[in-house]
C-alpha cells in the first residue's frame, strides 16, 4: 500500500451536513469533523478503560467510501464499521480491508477492498493507549480513493509560513504569525507508468480540490520523520499554475516529463 495516494472529498466534514451521534459529550462531538487539527471530540465520563465508547457520522444520504483516516486518537481498541442499510458491518483487517496503525497508534488508516456505499460510519472502543482517559479522537476522514503512485516521482514541499513583520526602531523585528500553508511540485521525468500517468491526468482534468498523502501508509519507506512524510500528514490540495507535458527529448516513445503544482486549501 505504499507510494503516494490521492483522495477525493472528505465528505465526513461538517461542511456536507448530516448529523453526528456521540456517547457522550455532544458539544463537542462535530470538533472530530471540523478539519481542525486543533480540536478534538472528547468523552466525558467515560474515562475507565471497558466503558464503551462510539461516534457515528450519519451523512443522511449515500457516499461512495472506500477509505478511512483518523488523525489523533487515544483509543487503543479502536474499531470501525459501515452501514449495509439494515446494520452496521465491521471493517475487519485481512478480511474485507487493511488497517495500517502508526508507530504511535494515534493515527489509523482503513481501506476497504472495494468501494462502499454507506449513509453512515461509525467508530468504537473501550480502551486507551495510557489506561484510564477520556477517549478521543482529532479528526475522522472519510473518502474515496482516488488512486495511488506505482513508481516514486519526486515530491518537492515548501512551507509556507504567512507573517507580518513590523520592523522596529532597535531594526529588530515583531513578528505576527498567522499560520503556515504546505505546498508541493510533483515532478515527473522520464516517466513511462501509463497508470500513474492516467492519475495524473484525471487530476489535471478535476478542476477541484482533493487530498494528497505522501506517505502512502508505509513509513518505512523513510529514513527519517519530518513533514509532510509523516503518518499524520494528510493535506488538502488544489492544482494551480500550468502544465507543460513533453517526451523527454522530444522524443515520442520516451518518457512523460511534467510538473504538478500544488498548494493547501481550507
Amino acid at each position: 500500500m505504499s507510494g503516494t495516494k490521492f483522495f477525493d472529498y472528505n465528505y465526513a466534514l461538517q461542511a456536507f451536513g448530516g448529523a453526528v451521534i456521540a456517547s457522550s459529550n455532544d458539544t463537542k462531538k462535530w470538533y472530530a469533523f471540523d478539519g481542525n487539527k486543533r480540536t478534538r471530540w472528547i468523552t466525558s465520563g467515560e474515562a475507565t478503560d471497558g466503558d464503551a465508547v462510539s461516534i457515528e457520522r450519519d451523512f443522511q444520504t449515500n457516499r461512495v467510501v472506500r477509505c478511512l483516516f483518523v488523525y489523533d486518537t487515544n483509543i487503543s481498541d479502536i474499531a470501525f464499521y459501515y452501514w449495509n442499510g439494515t446494520a452496521y458491518v465491521e471493517f475487519q483487517d485481512g478480511v474485507n480491508c487493511e488497517i495500517i496503525k502508526s508507530t504511535d497508534y494515534k493515527h489509523i488508516y482503513v481501506e476497504a477492498a472495494a468501494n462502499i456505499t454507506t449513509a453512515k460510519i461509525k467508530i468504537t472502543g473501550s480502551a486507551t493507549l495510557t489506561a484510564n482517559q477520556e477517549k478521543y479522537i482529532g479528526l475522522f476522514h472519510s473518502f474515496k480513493l482516488l488512486g495511488a503512485l506505482a513508481y516514486p516521482i519526486a515530491l518537492n514541499p515548501t512551507r509556507n509560513l504567512e507573517q507580518v513583520k513590523h520592523k522596529l526602531d532597535n531594526a529588530k523585528y515583531f513578528i505576527i504569525d498567522k499560520g503556515e500553508a504546505a505546498e508541493f511540485s510533483l515532478k515527473i521525468k522520464s516517466h513511462i507508468n501509463q497508470a500513474d500517468i492516467d492519475l495524473l491526468e484525471a487530476l489535471k482534468e478535476r478542476k477541484a480540490e482533493f487530498y494528497i498523502w505522501p506517505n502512502g501508509a508505509d513509513e518505512s519507506q523513510f529514513t527519517y520523520s519530518f513533514a509532510p512524510y509523516r503518518f499524520k500528514d494528510l493535506y488538502k490540495v488544489c492544482l494551480v499554475d500550468k502544465f507543460s507535458p513533453e517526451y523527454t527529448g522530444n522524443y515520442y516513445r520516451a518518457g512523460l516529463n511534467d510538473t504538478l503544482k500544488m498548494v493547501e486549501v481550507d
